[in-house]
């Protein structure tokens, strides 16, 4: 497809509601058979000056002309730019509701960035589905490319096996290189039981989505490193090293000063970490449900309140 301005017309179904999930560049880079890099895409999809009345049950959003650059990864079906169209379902993930996903920089963070935007989109018989679009710092590009590049070559494995253990190794060799972020996650959470990753491949090939111990070992310092970040990733951890995860929480736990700048602005994920140590160590009975219930309840400003009930149970943890 030749480099030029086009115009996107994208028709929104206005009657669904949704509930918005974030996708990884994985899951897109699975879905998506066009990836564009194009120039800034100037105006949201729910920008209400924008939207044009066809009828009086039916709207459309007008967007500004935007130049595609170049393609990442292009399909053998062009991009339908008459027939770009935003199919709306719990699965997508590209409303302004969400947290906008962005690679974090390994160069200056206070130079000037070029901003392009980064389109996704899965060709289908009658009209093109934009999965996603966001702008992407242009010095970033390359690792896009990089990964699709990596996803091409994974994809030509011979057995799903092969293919399990190859996703596995890849994002544990980003754990341990500390390659994935929160802002832009280029793998989702694969390790979770409930993950879409685990639930294919376990029913593919079930040996080998199976940690080895050096796994084992950097995930289990990933979680102690960032021991607030994922309550999901400690319980994974406590499967493999119950004793040793118990013990370095009790002892966080136990460091807390409730009255710290720490403790106000994280206090939600103490109380979840503080109730998982409960439940673990057997203490989560009647009278600590009773006192969780009141932690969890108050509003912010009930700071002093939340304090003193928080030191009581860090306290029946240690009896």
């Amino acid at each position: 497809m030749k480099m030029r301005q086009f115009f996107i017309t994208i028709f929104i179904l206005v009657s669904c509601s949704v509930v918005a999930q974030t996708k990884s560049l994985r899951e897109l880079l699975l879905e998506a058979d066009n990836v564009a890099i194009t120039e800034k895409i100037e105006h949201s999809f729910f920008d209400n000056e924008k939207l044009i009345a066809l009828t009086d049950h039916t709207k459309k959003n007008f967007l500004d002309s935007v130049k595609i650059i170049s393609f990442l990864k292009k399909g053998k079906a062009k991009i339908k730019i008459e027939k770009l169209y935003i199919k709306i379902d719990i699965g997508n993930a590209f409303f302004e509701t969400i947290q906008i996903p962005e690679l974090v920089p390994d160069f200056d963070p206070y130079s000037n960035p070029v901003y392009k935007t980064i389109l996704f989109t899965k060709t289908h018989k009658e009209f093109t589905e934009v999965l996603y679009y966001k702008e992407i710092d242009e010095r970033n590009i390359q690792k896009v490319k990089d990964f699709i590049k990596w996803i091409e070559e994974t994809k030509k494995l011979k057995n799903d096996s092969e293919k399990c253990k190859a996703y596995l190794n890849k994002y544990f060799s980003m754990i341990a290189n500390n390659s994935i972020s929160t802002e832009f996650e280029i793998f989702e959470n694969i390790l979770l039981p409930t993950s879409s990753f685990m639930l294919y491949y376990k029913s593919k090939a079930p040996e080998a989505t199976i940690l080895n111990e050096k796994q084992k070992e950097i995930l289990k310092n990933e979680v102690f490193s960032s021991y607030l970040k994922s309550i999901e990733n400690t319980k994974l951890v406590y499967s493999f090293f119950p004793e040793e995860t118990l013990a370095f929480y009790i002892k966080k736990l136990n460091n807390v000063n409730t009255y710290s700048d720490d403790f106000y602005e994280n206090k939600r994920y103490y109380f979840s970490f503080l109730e998982f140590v409960l439940q673990e160590t057997n203490h989560f009975n009647k009278d600590s449900k009773l006192l969780m219930n009141i932690l969890s309840s108050y509003v912010l400003d009930e700071h002093y309140l939340q304090a003193d009930i928080f030191e009581k149970l860090v306290e029946k943890i240690n009896e």
